[in-house]
């Protein structure tokens, strides 16, 4: 599967979905989903089966009452597949724990999380083509490095905790990941 630009669509949105449910299905806890924008998450969410329990970060979500609503999960012991965005409030503001005890046990990372490209990106891209050549690239690279390893520490947050990592997107499959991943 890959979410670039030119492929999107109401397939691809179906399949992503899919995908969620199986590895819901076959999950132990919760699954953490993460997109690289809520545009993304919101079509993807759009195909996901009505059983599933879906709890979906939006921009104006309340971390308080998110937490609330993970202890009351914790609590009926029940999972859901919780769907957040790369660098936000959900990925790097929260603990998906209970009783010292990650409420996690997989996490699915949809698409590559690059930081939208705006001006201020693409002037800070040309600044660093400038003065380093080729290493913009890699600059951009360890950026998204950093938001996937932010997601993945959201469900391993102590020595007894572990989780399985989906990489849906083919283009995880560079060198790259494989080295730092």
């Amino acid at each position: 599967l890959k979410v670039g630009i030119r492929v999107r669509g109401n397939d691809m949105f179906r399949k992503y979905a899919d995908r969620i449910a199986e590895i819901s299905k076959n999950a132990e806890k919760s699954v953490l989903v993460m997109f690289s924008s809520y545009d993304m998450l919101n079509k993807i969410a759009n195909y996901l089966p009505k059983e599933l329990k879906v709890l979906k970060e939006y921009r104006k979500t309340s971390i308080k009452k998110f937490q609330e609503i993970l202890v009351n999960l914790a609590n009926s012991k029940s999972k859901a597949v919780i769907l957040v965005v790369a660098r936000g409030k959900l990925t790097e503001g929260i603990e998906f724990t209970h009783n010292s005890r990650s409420l996690i046990s997989d996490i699915i990372i949809i698409g590559v999380p690059y930081k939208p490209y705006d001006d201020y990106i693409k002037d800070s891209i040309n600044f660093i083509n400038n003065k380093l050549g080729k290493e913009a690239y890699r600059i951009i690279l360890e950026e998204i490095y950093i938001a996937v390893k932010q997601c993945i520490g959201r469900a391993v947050r102590s020595n007894s905790d572990s989780a399985k990592v989906w990489l849906l997107d083919k283009r995880f499959k560079n060198k790259f990941w494989k080295y730092k991943l």
